[in-house]
């Protein structure tokens, strides 16, 4: 690829007890006679879909009553106060929230739960990273910012054809098919110098 397209990928931090990968992960649960997901959405039925498909025994748990009322996707969901009822000095306690970890976490140790007993399986078993494309489609500036960080404004005039472009874009929609880009940025240079920019924009 050539060097006007920088790929961004904005991984997440802070973690609370977590496994950077699925062996890892996969050596606990198998020792575990019970697992609950703290959580019934939609990451929660990401994570339920892969443990079943492994041969886990899963059970959501939630603190939203209408859930434990009604379920959720033909899953029943139970308390957290269930979960413990019900729970062994094997049985885990999956995170799959990434914004509200710390509150869940603390709620389940607030419960009794043993720290190592609560694990953070966002970045193992979520497409948790966050794809980005930066396009340089103008070489040059006319602007001279003093904390300019490119070689734009000493640059010659150097424009990216819109053919070009084309042939790129349809290589990188390919390598991106199971991570699909959330945000793609024209840049500069100045951008909006590009002749074809519209042409650009519209491709």
């Amino acid at each position: 690829m050539c060097r006007r397209w920088m790929l961004l990928v904005n991984n997440m931090n802070n973690r609370v007890n977590e496994y950077n990968d699925w062996s890892a992960l996969k050596a606990v649960l198998d020792k575990s006679d019970l697992v609950f997901i703290f959580g019934a959405f939609i990451r929660g039925l990401h994570v339920m879909h892969h443990l079943e498909g492994h041969g886990y025994n899963v059970s959501f748990i939630d603190n939203d009553k209408n859930k434990q009322e009604g379920g959720y996707e033909d899953y029943e969901v139970n308390s957290v106060e269930f979960a413990i009822e019900n729970s062994s000095e094997n049985t885990v306690y999956l995170i799959p929230d990434n914004r509200h970890k710390q509150e869940m976490r603390k709620s389940l140790q607030e419960l009794g739960i043993k720290y190592e007993k609560i694990i953070d399986v966002f970045k193992t078993l979520i497409p948790y990273k966050s794809l980005s494309l930066e396009v340089q489609i103008v070489e040059h500036c006319n602007l001279g910012c003093q904390n300019c960080n490119h070689f734009s404004p000493l640059a010659e005039k150097e424009f990216v054809s819109v053919e070009e472009l084309k042939k790129d874009f349809q290589r990188i929609s390919k390598l991106c098919e199971e991570q699909p880009l959330k945000r793609l940025y024209l840049l500069g240079g100045g951008a909006t110098f590009a002749p074809k920019i519209r042409s650009n924009l519209r491709y």
